[in-house]
């Protein structure tokens, strides 16, 4: 899935998300063991740059 980033200033090796965009990262099944809330906060990500 391919969604443009806009750029923010963020720490190397972090990313930002906005909900509900980016709630289609997260599989509906991948909840927390203890709360059972989403594990949107340990989605691993690649960016890649995108062709001109």
């Amino acid at each position: 899935m391919a969604l443009k980033a806009p750029l923010h200033s963020t720490p190397k090796g972090c990313s930002a998300a906005y909900d509900p965009e980016t709630n289609v990262l997260v599989p509906l099944d991948s909840v927390a063991d203890t709360s059972g809330t989403p594990t949107s906060k340990s989605v691993i990500v690649r960016l890649e740059r995108a062709e001109a």
